[in-house]
């Protein structure tokens, strides 16, 4: 008979620490969803990100229109989610992607060793023109992480 009240003691001694474990640990928020802007300005530096990866000596020079392209494309998105709040900064971007443009346009012109060094200088104002919109974008809408 003393079995039983002991045998209920463990299992109400279970299930209290079993309680008290499962509490303990939290539940994980869900992820904001990007907005609109953020999302555009992600986008944009994936395809800046592929413009840079392309190796003019092992993909050719015919490989830099579809990613010119793209860039393109990612701008326009992130101008119509921003509105007229990041204008100068997007004109900035689509200048040097224009001139980029232009230097890639120009590659039979000239040497190709040439022309390398040349997408290079213009790979890097562009780089630099998306540094000064990610700044631009992270000052204007706070959810945005720019870093």
């Amino acid at each position: 008979m003393r079995l039983r009240p002991l045998a209920t003691i463990a299992v109400l001694l279970a299930l209290v620490v079993g309680a008290c474990g499962a509490a303990a640990t939290p539940t994980p928020e869900p992820s904001p969803t990007p907005t609109p802007v953020c999302a555009a300005l992600d986008d944009l530096r994936a395809s800046v990100d592929a413009l840079e990866a392309i190796d003019p000596l092992d993909d050719g020079i015919d490989a830099y229109p579809p990613a010119v392209e793209a860039i393109r494309t990612d701008l326009g998105d992130l101008r119509a989610a921003a509105g007229d709040q990041l204008s100068a900064e997007i004109d900035a971007l689509e200048t040097a992607i224009t001139d980029l443009q232009g230097t890639i346009d120009s590659v039979g012109e000239g040497s190709l060793g040439g022309a390398i060094r040349e997408i290079a200088e213009g790979l890097t104002m562009l780089k630099s023109s998306l540094t000064v919109l990610g700044s631009a974008t992270d000052a204007a809408f706070a959810e945005c992480d720019a870093s």
